[in-house]
């Protein structure tokens, strides 16, 4: 699903102007049947829609952030057939703030969530990629 597909269901698809269309908050946005069905269409085998739209109901509580950024981010993990959150390992989602300069000053313009695929997210994609017979992770010392 694109940025723009996202945006326009979070937004709906009614006939009012451009003005008054007002998002609805990612609560709203993740309990919406037709974005499950756009979540659910990419996903793969192993994950349902309810239960990514639960895990991210939960971290969404704990990472601030702008809507858009933030659904961004949950699509990319289902496309990857990650779960988001520091549960599993899997999938981080870790807000950084977007600064501009204004003048001679850096100013917050607005908070955006970005995907960080954990070391456990990278393991299990590499087993699902059938490539690999063996895998694992050990720590390394200096000397």
């Amino acid at each position: 699903m694109s940025s723009a597909a996202l945006k326009s269901a979070a937004i709906g698809d009614d006939v009012a102007p451009v003005q008054d269309r007002k998002p609805k908050t990612l609560t709203q946005l993740m309990l919406d049947p037709n974005i499950k069905a756009q979540i659910a269409l990419a996903l793969p085998r192993h994950m349902t829609a309810d239960r990514l739209a639960r895990i991210t109901m939960t971290e969404l509580r704990k990472t601030p952030s702008d809507q858009m950024s933030f659904l961004d981010v949950i699509m990319q993990c289902a496309q990857l057939g990650l779960e988001p959150g520091g549960t599993l390992g899997h999938a981080y989602l870790l807000p950084f703030d977007k600064r501009q300069k204004q003048g001679n000053q850096w100013v917050t313009v607005a908070t955006e969530t970005q995907l960080i695929v954990g070391y456990r997210g990278m393991i299990d994609l590499a087993h699902r990629s059938g490539q690999i017979v063996s895998l694992s992770a050990r720590a390394v010392f200096e000397n």
